[in-house]
């Protein structure tokens, strides 16, 4: 029984439908499009509080899974929270080395890239960051929505 479970693991492997990248002018378009939504998001951020709440309220999924190695997982509402509250303060800023693949027919996107700048939380001290971000993008009713944000900290040795 057992080899006859592990011949049908084997032979069906291959039959599931992989995830297509798509390639050429228009995946072009949209890499550009997607990279432009991230250079505007970190300008937005270093205006904060509200600003940065309706940027986020317009471009984020309602249901956007949301996971931080430093914050743990949160909820939009959490999130808008914190940003109309003026927590937290961007001092500065600097999102590069972006990498975008783009799938299906164009509608869906997923880009990776490094943030570093400097922060405050309430009335801690101001602290760098290190990132990798990765977020995923689904064209919504015409707009793009981020459906799933990722944020890993980059210690630097010491």
């Amino acid at each position: 029984m057992r080899g006859i479970l592990l011949l049908l693991v084997v032979v069906s492997v291959p039959a599931v439908p992989r995830a297509q990248e798509m390639k050429g002018n228009e995946a072009e378009k949209v890499k550009d499009e997607i990279i432009k939504l991230e250079e505007e998001k970190a300008s937005i951020i270093l205006k904060g509080g509200s600003i940065a709440a309706d940027y986020y309220d317009r471009f984020y999924d309602d249901d956007e899974a949301y996971l931080s190695s430093g914050r743990g997982s949160r909820t939009k509402a959490d999130i808008l929270s914190d940003w109309r509250s003026g927590v937290p303060k961007i001092l500065s800023t600097k999102h590069y080395d972006f990498r975008v693949r783009v799938f299906g027919n164009g509608n869906t996107a997923v880009v990776t890239y490094r943030a570093t700048g400097a922060m405050q939380l309430r009335d801690k001290a101001p602290m760098d960051y290190d990132e990798k971000a990765l977020e995923v993008f689904v064209k919504q009713n015409g707009n793009w929505r981020v459906v799933a944000h990722s944020v890993v900290d980059i210690k630097k040795p010491q």
